[in-house]
């Protein structure tokens, strides 16, 4: 006797393992998407890096500095909005994240880069961002 087609177990056991690597595969894509989001702050960071160092060499102080961004066209994707902050004497770059088409984990929330002393040195921060979606660069700060 020849037998055509699956049995109910066959198409049940299937449908269990093609949940099973979903259920694994749907967080870890989400997770690779809000890491690769997040990238765009660095190319944006490199753009306002040169004027950063130019006003607090001239100055001492990061007056000025929000006026520089503000005429500069560098746009991005998922970046909302960049601001300019002193952090205690330090001057910060503060970046947030748009709220719509943006991966959930960063959807509306910031994180800061801190100009700090005269070697140019940037620290990375964020309160409210995971540090699962953070680079390694800015994880554990």
């Amino acid at each position: 006797m020849r037998q055509d087609g699956f049995t109910l177990i066959e198409l049940m056991i299937v449908t269990a393992i093609i949940g099973i690597l979903s259920a694994i595969a749907i967080p870890s894509y989400q997770n690779y998407v809000a890491r690769t989001q997040f990238t765009e702050v660095f190319s944006l960071l490199d753009g306002y890096k040169v004027g950063m160092h130019e006003f607090y060499s001239e100055g001492g102080s990061c007056a000025g500095v929000q006026a520089y961004i503000n005429s500069t066209t560098a746009q991005g994707r998922y970046i909302d909005q960049v601001t300019a902050q002193t952090v205690g004497t330090e001057c910060a770059l503060v970046f947030r994240f748009k709220s719509a088409s943006v991966a959930s984990g960063l959807s509306g929330k910031q994180v800061a880069f801190l100009m700090t002393g005269h070697g140019y040195n940037w620290q990375c921060q964020s309160s409210d961002i995971s540090q699962r979606y953070l680079p390694a660069n800015c994880q554990g700060v």
